[in-house]
């Protein structure tokens, strides 16, 4: 039976990244919430974001925002919206990130203590600086998520800014199961929003050309379908997956961590032998 090949495969790469959302369970303690966020004209009641009388604006602000590959679900304008010095209940899971919208008010708040909880009682603390909501200062770790023209005053008014929200991500442990986060014990750190995110991982879209011979040249009539081996070294291509059919030309294989990834085909015929494989192409996952 005479070999068969594939004349030529190329690659495609589709980055899916994978996230992971729910709404994060508050734990109060000692009675600490914020009214962080008021409907432009409204009163700001319970002294605001800052403790002085002053919020967001609901209007710039809106009810979601996305960051970091995550979507914060805001809480009702006008509410205890905002959460300062307190233990944040995560949804259980496998986590490798939590993702969190703070700010720093009264002035910049420098080498605040984050923990971490898992439920086997371990724990992993972060040292970040914040950024007061009115001066930006480029904090490593810090991303400005949202600047905003102007913030709501004690008696709903406008005052002008310009304002800011800012994003912090905190790199966890994937291999334990998350369980909380504390809030430094710190009024003037005031976080809105906290999503815990599953390890992200990509596709790759692989296509290729039919073979159309054998490889003494004659044509090829019984071509049932294809295999791919692939991995994360050109020397281990571990990994593999069947075509079951002739017609096929694309494929997509999911859940790829990040790093680069090396792929190679052949084609099957009805016998069940492979022709050659193809020269490996590679696609990097980010």
């Amino acid at each position: 039976m005479p070999r068969i090949y594939i004349v030529n495969a190329s690659l495609m790469i589709a980055l899916l990244s994978v996230t992971y959302f729910c709404a994060a369970t508050v734990a109060t303690v000692n009675d600490v919430n914020v009214v962080g966020i008021v409907t432009d004209g409204s009163p700001v009641t319970d002294g605001g974001l800052d403790g002085s009388g002053f919020a967001y604006s609901a209007t710039l602000l809106g009810t979601s925002i996305s960051w970091a590959g995550s979507t914060f679900t805001l809480e009702p304008a006008g509410t205890s919206d905002a959460v300062s010095s307190t233990i944040i209940a995560l949804p259980a899971g496998n986590d490798s990130a939590v993702n969190v919208l703070a700010t720093a008010v009264n002035g910049n708040q420098p080498n605040q203590t984050f923990v971490v909880t898992y439920t086997d009682g371990t724990t992993m603390s972060f040292t970040q600086s914040l950024s007061d909501w009115s001066t930006p200062q480029s904090y490593p770790g810090e991303s400005q998520v949202s600047a905003m023209a102007y913030r709501i005053a004690p008696n709903g008014a406008i005052d002008n800014g310009p304002f800011y929200l800012y994003g912090y991500s905190f790199a966890i442990n994937s291999a334990k199961t998350v369980q909380s986060i504390t809030l430094p014990n710190n009024r003037n750190v005031v976080v809105l929003g906290v999503v815990a995110s599953l390890p992200v991982t990509g596709s790759a879209y692989i296509t290729w050309s039919a073979p159309t011979q054998n490889t003494d040249g004659s044509p090829l009539t019984n071509l049932a379908g294809y295999v791919i081996q692939y991995g994360t070294s050109i020397a281990s291509l571990n990994n593999q997956i069947s075509i079951g059919s002739a017609n096929s030309t694309n494929t997509e294989i999911e859940n790829l961590s990040p790093g680069t990834w090396f792929f190679e085909i052949a084609a099957v015929n009805i016998l069940n032998v492979e022709g050659q494989f193809s020269s490996i192409v590679s696609a990097t996952i980010q």
